[in-house]
């Protein structure tokens, strides 16, 4: 009997003493694999750190002003021949006065620029004589030297460029907000104006614009958290939910419509 239980006492120790010597052999080989799983998750949040950084720090440039384009670029870019300049009380405005023939005045619409009417001078400038301009705030037009944003202030600037270019009598088209000033100056100067053209008149207010889900976070994005429009992927995306033909938009229109957006002074003339 002393024997039996003094061979199972040595059985015991035995086995403790093997699953030591294994438990032993293994832990270097356990302490090893969480050691890689650890340092594995710090590089992870370490990059995830980095990155949060560089995001803040590109949301707070962009907050600041940073996305703004530079004027002087803007201006070499843009602003060369055949682009003019006049002062009308105290106001810089930007045209362009192309071709011969009978005039045609044209008013481009909200968040746009002269530019839009390129098409138009392909078309007609070798029939026709054409002015187009920058509207207030706008372009490269700039702000109101009288900080006067009215329908009357936009009405008196038509007036006096087109008297001081001598065209006495045209036709006056304009699209969007354009269109608006080119029915009201049509009112109030009959004698001046042969005929209308007028594209998206906004008698009323627009249906609902059914956006994409992707589009929804480009423009969420640009406005909530960016509080910036200067980028050329909000233009891009902004451009193609407006236009007729989306594949027109390329990235050269998207970045001139981004660098001749004046930030600065268009909620002055939202709230006109």
């Amino acid at each position: 009997m002393q024997i039996d239980s003094l061979s199972r006492y040595f059985n015991v120790i035995l086995g403790a003493l093997v699953r030591c010597r294994l438990y032993f052999a293994i832990l270097p080989a356990m302490v090893r694999e969480n050691y890689d799983a650890m340092k594995k998750w710090q590089i992870i949040l370490g990059v995830a750190a980095v990155v949060a950084a560089l995001a803040a720090s590109w949301i707070l440039y962009a907050r600041s002003g940073g996305l703004n384009a530079d004027p002087g670029a803007t201006s070499a870019r843009y602003g060369g021949p055949p682009s003019q300049y006049i002062d009308i009380d105290g106001t810089r405005i930007h045209f362009k006065d192309e071709g011969n023939g009978d005039v045609i005045v044209l008013m481009h619409g909200s968040r746009a620029n002269l530019a839009q009417w390129d098409g138009w001078v392909r078309e007609l400038g070798d029939r026709y004589r054409i002015i187009r301009f920058d509207s207030l705030g706008h372009g490269l037009t700039g702000p109101d030297g009288r900080n006067d944003y009215s329908a009357a202030r936009q009405l008196f600037l038509l007036d006096e460029l087109t008297t001081r270019l001598g065209a006495t009598r045209f036709f006056l088209g304009g699209t969007s907000s354009g269109a608006t000033v080119a029915v009201r100056y049509a009112a109030l100067h009959p004698q001046r104006v042969r005929a209308l053209l007028l594209s998206t008149v906004p008698l009323r207010l627009p249906s609902v614009n059914r956006v994409g889900h992707f589009d929804g976070a480009v423009f969420w994005f640009h406005d909530k958290v960016l509080h910036s429009l200067g980028t050329d992927l909000y233009w891009r995306t902004f451009l193609r939910s407006i236009y007729g033909d989306p594949s027109k938009v390329d990235n050269e229109v998207a970045t001139r419509y981004r660098m001749l957006r004046s930030e600065e002074h268009t909620s002055e003339l939202q709230s006109h």
